[in-house]
């Protein structure tokens, strides 16, 4: 394996390895972050399932076996695992044929499993979400064996050690598994999974952790940018036409750059949560798409959905018209030369420079975290062979350049 090298002003996804012996690419591992180590526990491949605890160090660049000793957990795939301070916790999942209904603590000072007995459990499931939040372990939905998908919600206490359901107020959200779930603002978010009925859903629920209260988190209708290069039929009757700055300047204001489709209906991804603002969410199994490899982010305070691929891509489009239209000076404004078939032309342009922007394959049942609360880590998923390990800023730049565009007027200013 080589070293893994970490770029933190490179924006967008970069793809690197970590030395060392570390697991073989598994399918829904649990995966909790410390500081700078990442530990994994259990995963599945081929209908077996692993019970190693291996840690990744981000400040070394490499994996570790960890040799631990009293009550280890069974092996199981598709569990809840979360860790804070010296502690970690799992709890829950599978084997492909066995559900687990069991919580356990490792001690990574003594390196020691023990299995906690809890008076009140949850009952045993798998694909569920698990998150960590002031002492409190919060967990939410997952598939029993013999009955549908669940929709309800644990609070386990680290420090007591025991388990309660939570009895919420406000609409519940329908049951659903392998969704994807974080914590912001004191608030644990899910969004999308497979629902009760086997359909997959996209919708955006919120549980206020200090008011106990569902919410359904209303998003706004998402805007396309491109399309709006294309003239009307007005502007088409005539082989060119000059569009002036201040045109331009009001189209994509109205538009808003940043903003694009919203994404389809899926499950199976991983998300993270970016400067307490954004929701990241990368990869999984959409009804539409099928396995994919797009990565969509969701803005908290517009309440608005962007594709990131197609944001990545319009701004090659944008850059694309920029470099190829014509310009002369003309009252002080630039005015660019805008023809019927420019939104195909530009799309043939540019399909090299897009074959070549690096992102992750298609995946699902893949693990991720986040480090720092500005990047996702991103490995494993159903039948990867590799070791790769893919890690996405959100690229802030895009959005910048563009405002600076749209203010100055001046191509060198972008």
């Amino acid at each position: 394996m080589s070293t893994i090298s970490f770029l933190h002003s490179v924006a967008g996804w970069r793809k690197d390895h970590l030395e060392g012996e570390g697991p073989e690419t598994l399918h829904k591992p649990g995966i909790a972050v410390i500081g700078d180590e990442c530990y994994v526990f259990g995963g599945g491949k081929t209908f077996t399932c692993s019970s190693t605890l291996y840690c990744a160090s981000i400040f070394t660049h490499k994996w570790s076996t960890i040799e631990t000793s009293g009550d280890i957990p069974k092996a199981r795939l598709a569990l809840g695992m979360c860790g804070f301070e010296d502690k970690l916790w799992i709890t829950c999942g599978f084997d492909y044929s066995t559900y687990f209904q069991d919580t356990f603590e490792f001690d990574l000072t003594t390196e020691k499993w023990t299995q906690i007995h809890s008076e009140k459990h949850p009952q045993a499931r798998y694909s569920f979400s698990l998150l960590y939040h002031n002492s409190f372990m919060y967990l939410f939905g997952g598939v029993p064996q013999f009955q549908k998908r669940l929709n309800d919600t644990w609070q386990f206490n680290t420090i007591k050690k025991h388990w309660e359901k939570i009895e919420p107020f406000g609409k519940l959200p329908v049951g659903r598994s392998s969704h994807t779930a974080i914590i912001h603002n004191n608030s644990m978010v899910i969004f999308g999974g497979l629902s009760s009925n086997g359909s997959r859903v996209n919708d955006l629920q919120m549980l206020d952790l200090t008011l106990l209260t569902w919410f359904e988190i209303e998003t706004k209708p998402a805007i396309s940018v491109i399309p709006n290069l294309q003239m009307s039929n007005s502007e088409s009757k005539s082989k060119s036409k000059s569009m002036s700055m201040s045109m331009l300047k009001r189209r994509f204001k109205r538009t808003q750059f940043w903003n694009s489709h919203s994404p389809p209906l899926m499950s199976g991804g991983v998300a993270m949560i970016y400067l307490d603002r954004y929701l990241v969410s990368f990869g999984g199994m959409s009804t539409e798409l099928g396995e994919h490899n797009y990565t969509f982010v969701f803005d908290f305070e517009t309440k608005e959905w962007s594709n990131y691929d197609k944001t990545k891509r319009d701004h090659l489009l944008l850059e694309e018209f920029l470099s190829s239209q014509q310009n002369t000076e003309k009252k002080g404004e630039i005015s660019y030369q805008i023809n019927p078939n420019l939104l195909s032309e530009l799309e043939m342009k540019i399909e090299d420079k897009w074959n070549k922007v690096m992102r992750p394959p298609p995946s699902f049942g893949h693990v991720g975290f986040a480090r720092n609360r500005n990047e996702l880590f991103v490995f494993g998923g159903f039948q990867k062979e590799n070791d790769e390990i893919w890690i996405f800023t959100l690229e802030n730049e895009i959005v910048m350049d563009f405002r600076l565009f749209l203010e100055s007027g001046s191509l060198c200013d972008f």
